[in-house]
C-alpha cells in the first residue's frame, strides 16, 4: 500500500528518469493514487495513470525500458496485458509497488476531451512540480465514472464511491456517461450490466449510495 508521500517519491523517481532521458510526458492520475493525492483515502494498492497521446506514452515506455541509469535506478518489470479490449503497460516494481497505464481508453470508457479538461494540475493540489512529468488528476465526477464503468467487484470500489459522492457535481456525471453512450464506447448492454451489478451489491435493503447512483444512471 503506498501512501500520499511514496506515491509523490514513486513520481519524482520516475520524472527524475524522464529528465534525464530528455523526455517529456503528460499524464492523467484515475484510480485510488488520485484519491490519496487528495487526502480522500489514506493509501493505495495501485497507481493507474491515463497516458492518452500515443507519442507521448511511447516516450514513457521507452524511459521505462532503457536500461537503469546510475542516478536515477529504477528496477522494474514491465508487462503488455489486455484490460477488456484495451491494452494496458503494468510496471511492477520490487517493493511491490505497481503502476498501470492506460492508453486513450479505460475498459469500455473513452478518455474525453472534457474528462481531460476537467483534470486539475498535480502541482496546484500539492505544492509538487516535476520537470519533465506533467501529470494532472482527473475529476471527482470522472473518478466516480472510472470506478462504476471498470470495478465495483471489490467492496473498497463501492467504499471509495462512499467517499466520492458527497464532493460530486451529479449533472457533470449524467453528461458525461451521456456522452460515452452517445460514442459508441459504453454502450447499452454495459449500462444494463451496471445496473443488474449495483443492484445485486445494495441486495434487499440497499446503502443510499447505491440508490443515488441508480437514480443517475436511470436517467440515461
Amino acid at each position: 500500500m503506498r501512501g500520499r508521500d511514496e506515491i509523490l517519491e514513486m513520481l519524482t523517481a520516475i520524472d527524475n528518469r524522464l529528465f534525464y532521458l530528455g523526455g517529456k510526458v503528460a499524464a492523467y492520475m484515475i484510480g485510488g493514487g488520485n484519491m490519496a493525492l487528495r487526502g480522500l483515502k489514506g493509501a493505495t494498492k495501485d497507481i493507474d495513470l491515463v497516458i492518452p497521446a500515443e507519442k507521448s506514452r511511447s516516450s514513457f515506455l521507452e524511459a521505462l525500458s532503457t536500461p537503469p541509469i546510475p542516478s536515477f535506478p529504477i528496477a522494474f518489470k514491465l508487462v503488455e496485458t489486455i484490460f477488456g479490449e484495451t491494452p494496458v503497460w503494468i510496471v511492477e516494481f520490487p517493493d511491490g509497488g505497481r503502476l498501470d497505464i492506460f492508453g486513450e481508453r479505460i475498459g469500455p470508457l473513452k478518455f474525453s476531451k472534457n474528462m481531460a479538461i476537467r483534470a486539475e494540475d498535480l502541482d496546484h493540489l500539492t505544492g509538487e512540480k516535476f520537470r519533465a512529468f506533467e501529470i494532472k488528476l482527473i475529476s471527482i465526477e470522472d473518478l466516480i465514472i472510472t470506478k462504476l464503468v471498470t470495478s465495483l467487484e471489490r467492496e473498497r470500489d463501492v467504499d471509495d464511491l462512499r467517499l466520492l459522492l458527497p464532493f460530486a457535481n451529479p449533472s457533470t456525471v449524467l453528461e458525461e456517461m451521456k456522452w460515452q453512450l452517445k460514442n459508441g464506447w459504453f454502450d447499452e448492454v454495459s449500462l444494463n450490466a451496471l445496473k443488474r451489478r449495483l443492484t445485486k451489491i445494495g441486495g434487499s435493503a440497499p446503502p443510499e449510495i447505491i440508490k443515488k447512483v441508480l437514480l443517475i444512471l436511470d436517467k440515461l
